[in-house]
């Protein structure tokens, strides 16, 4: 005897794929979201270097090494 019939399961199916397919939409705008407050925040961060690095350079200050985002990212 079958518990559920062979329409409810076809049903049950494509609720399922539904639902899949929006919890993987939810995910990928939220990650998008979260690439574009990373990328915002690396871009804030290297003006600030570069503007340190100004400074450093008027005040006749050289720093040995000098790191970017991408050493910091990488």
């Amino acid at each position: 005897m079958e518990l559920h019939t062979p329409a409810r399961q076809i049903s049950q199916a494509v609720l399922l794929q539904h639902e899949a397919r929006l919890i993987r939409e939810a995910f990928n705008q939220q990650f998008e979201m979260t690439q574009a407050a990373k990328k915002d925040l690396i871009a804030s961060l290297d003006e600030r270097l570069a503007r340190i690095t100004n400074i450093e350079r008027e005040l006749g200050l050289h720093s040995q090494a000098v790191a970017t985002s991408e050493t910091l990212v990488s």
